[in-house]
């Protein structure tokens, strides 16, 4: 599944939490403040354009670098996910070297 995969993807990169919905992932960064998020666009209950939105709108999570996820790579998608304040996007499957990339990226 998605979280195993990203799971190994990221071992050794520091502690790593998962949301299965936009809600639990604004709960989880807010009492986590984690240096960066990989959201995944399409979750149940709240998606990611409107978790991300509300990330970037609190002043305590604003900073905090967000990277969309998704299987739909349409520029519409790509455009939809920086307007709602994402610092970078991938589509899926996610590539390793890409993945690392973008991070590094955002990290600077």
């Amino acid at each position: 599944d998605n979280h195993h995969l990203m799971k190994m993807l990221m071992k050794g990169a520091g502690e790593i939490f998962f949301a299965f919905n936009g809600e639990e992932a604004i709960e989880a960064i807010g009492r986590n403040r984690p240096d960066i998020v990989i959201m995944d666009l399409w979750m149940p209950i709240m998606d990611g354009f409107a978790a991300i939105a509300r990330i970037k709108d609190d002043p305590s999570t604003k900073d905090i670098p967000i990277l969309g996820v998704s299987t739909q790579a349409l520029a519409v998608d790509r455009e939809r996910c920086h307007r709602a304040g994402a610092d970078g996007f991938l589509s899926r499957p996610v590539d390793f070297g890409a993945l690392n990339r973008e991070i590094r990226k955002i990290l600077g």
